[in-house]
């Protein structure tokens, strides 16, 4: 796994047990009860026995990061669309945005947009 990302372990970020991926290749992290569903840009869902909560508390340094609902932290480098309440990402999936999270999540992709 290591060998296929060609970077350094400074880059990876651990979301599972023994799990470490690239965080450019994370579109979306879903709640499944105690697990979460890691969605892969390249398709892939890895399921890993770790909370929304813990995930959160290891991306706050990353800024591409932004937990939209109680149930979803998306990759903003995956956003392709904002709807109301909703944002469809690159891997053609919608995920809810919450009423309280919506300001913040246009301000955060509009400096994300400026920084590039």
């Amino acid at each position: 796994m290591k060998a296929n990302l060609n970077i350094k372990n400074d880059n990876l970020v651990r979301v599972g047990g023994h799990k470490r991926f690239n965080p450019s290749i994370i579109v979306l992290m879903e709640a499944d009860i105690n697990y979460t569903k890691v969605h892969l840009n390249s398709g892939k869902i890895v399921y890993v026995a770790t909370n929304l909560k813990k995930l959160e508390e290891r991306l706050a340094t990353n800024v591409s990061f932004f937990r939209s609902h109680r149930s979803f932290i998306i990759n903003l480098n995956h956003v392709n669309t904002c709807g109301e309440d909703t944002v469809q990402l690159a891997n053609n999936k919608t995920v809810l945005v919450a009423r309280r999270r919506k300001e913040a999540l246009v301000q955060k992709l509009a400096c994300l947009k400026m920084a590039v």
